[in-house]
């Protein structure tokens, strides 16, 4: 598979699962670098969630994988009354990004882990410091949790078959610290 058509995959794979953990189903195909779906530096979040911009930097990311981001961008279409979704992308070029997704509800990680299992395949399960319930599908690529109250996803998106796991803990667990 090349690099492109990992990366289109995988962002794919990553809005799906964003969609198919929370229940939601769109009528519509989303792709990350549609200008139209995101906003930069976030808008509202949903009512009693953490600003999922706000729990990670473009120094953050770049901390934990190679390359430099750009500013958060709120993910108007996948974010709603229920939930906050942000992106950051990946400056330069490379079809690289990391999503957050936080909602209400950390009592739900295991209801979100099955579904996981159904959609992906079983779930592994992770260690990160100030969270539980973490696991992580699609080889360590995404990684749900509850941090408090709060279910929260991190996706870690690269055009890479590579297992992704330790980076995406290590992103998840300053998320975690964040929320």
């Amino acid at each position: 598979m090349t690099p492109t058509r990992t990366a289109a995959s995988a962002a794919t794979l990553a809005i799906a699962a964003a969609l198919a953990l929370t229940g939601c189903s769109g009528g519509g195909t989303t792709t990350p670098a549609a200008a139209d779906e995101t906003t930069a530096g976030g808008g509202a979040p949903a009512a009693g969630v953490p600003d999922a911009c706000s729990l990670l930097t473009p120094s953050d990311i770049a901390g934990v994988i190679d390359g430099s981001y750009g500013e958060a961008q709120h993910n108007d279409q996948l974010s709603n009354e229920y939930q906050d979704v942000c992106e950051w992308f990946s400056s330069n070029g490379a079809a690289t990004f990391v999503q957050v997704f936080a909602a209400p509800g950390g009592d739900q990680v295991d209801s979100q882990r099955a579904t996981a299992d159904d959609a992906m395949g079983p779930a592994t399960d992770v260690t990160v410091p100030g969270a539980t319930g973490a696991y992580s599908v699609a080889s360590g690529s995404i990684l749900g949790m509850a941090v408090g109250d709060t279910y929260v996803q991190v996706s870690n998106v690269q055009s890479t078959s590579d297992d992704l796991t330790a980076q995406t803990v290590a992103l998840a667990a300053i998320v975690a610290g964040n929320v």
